[in-house]
């Protein structure tokens, strides 16, 4: 009763999905093609850190040799984690290439700009592994129950009310 993990999660209503923006999230911004560009092919290693209002709140060792990114981290003091993320490249139509991440959780594989570790997780993962949706999917339908109130008492569809709301407001 009441072990982790239980109740309502980090960030996440109970009857929402959790978020992109609840989870740490590895990539994006050019960071991969940074990272491998100062490794120039060698070995390399260093850190990758969160923080926010100025305070570091989590940091992630990792080491890159040719296109395996390893991951090291410690979570809540019991859980290490240390596992190899596959890189994978494609052409660019004017040259170069682009880099991804090899989704590294068991059964998937998939290719991916971003990985994110949600609250609760030990291992990163693709967005579609850990069924991630986005803060603005979850509140775009917020207040469909007020709207559908509205419209019984008055016969008029939510539709009707929405858009005579959007009116009024503007």
């Amino acid at each position: 009763m009441g072990g982790y993990g239980s109740g309502r999660r980090w960030g996440c209503a109970s009857s929402a999905r959790c978020t992109v923006e609840d989870s740490l999230v590895l990539g994006g911004q050019g960071v991969l093609a940074k990272t491998i560009r100062a490794a120039n092919g060698s070995a390399w290693g260093g850190s990758f850190i969160w923080s926010r209002n100025g305070e570091r709140f989590a940091d992630i060792g990792y080491t890159l040799f040719g296109n395996i990114l390893t991951l090291s981290y410690t979570r809540r003091e019991t859980d290490k984690a240390k596992y190899p993320v596959t890189l994978v490249t494609t052409p660019q139509p004017k040259g170069g290439l682009r880099y991804w991440f090899k989704c590294p959780l068991q059964g998937c594989g998939r290719r991916t700009a971003k990985l994110y570790l949600p609250n609760g997780a030990l291992y990163f993962g693709c967005r579609q592994c850990y069924n991630l949706t986005y803060e603005s999917c979850n509140e775009s339908h917020k207040f469909d129950a007020m709207f559908g109130h509205i419209a019984g008492r008055i016969g008029a569809s939510i539709k009707e009310v929405k858009k005579a709301l959007k009116e009024e407001w503007a």
